[in-house]
């Protein structure tokens, strides 16, 4: 267990192949308070310009699960999660999770200030 979790740390440019000692990158993933993989990913998400994207799915990553199924409701709430789902893998289908939060957030919020006269 202990070689393979300094290898992901090698292959993560955490650790020096050389002597395993702490890269510079591998300081600033300690510095996260979050798994190694996530702080790496969330490191480089800068230079593809996708840090609100990636901060958004490392949170949601981060926690056991985003979804709430109420009692009795398991085949409603498969089929609402099966009408998000991406073509194109997980990590696509919670970020149009949080987009579609985000936006009835907004309309959330825009009703209330209506009714409310804010």
């Amino acid at each position: 267990a202990m070689r393979s979790a300094m290898q992901q740390l090698v292959l993560l440019g955490a650790l020096r192949p050389s002597d395993g000692s702490l890269s510079d990158l591998g300081k600033k993933i300690a510095s996260l308070p979050l798994e190694p993989m996530y702080a790496r990913l969330l490191l480089d998400a800068n230079k593809f310009h996708c840090v609100a994207e990636v901060l958004s799915l490392v949170a949601m990553l981060s926690v056991d699960s985003i979804f709430y199924v109420p009692p009795g409701q398991q085949q409603k709430a498969d089929a609402a999660r099966r009408r998000l789902q991406s073509y194109y893998g997980d990590h696509e289908t919670l970020i149009t999770i949080y987009n579609r939060f985000v936006d009835m957030s907004v309309v959330v919020v825009s009703c209330c200030r209506i009714c409310l006269k804010l």
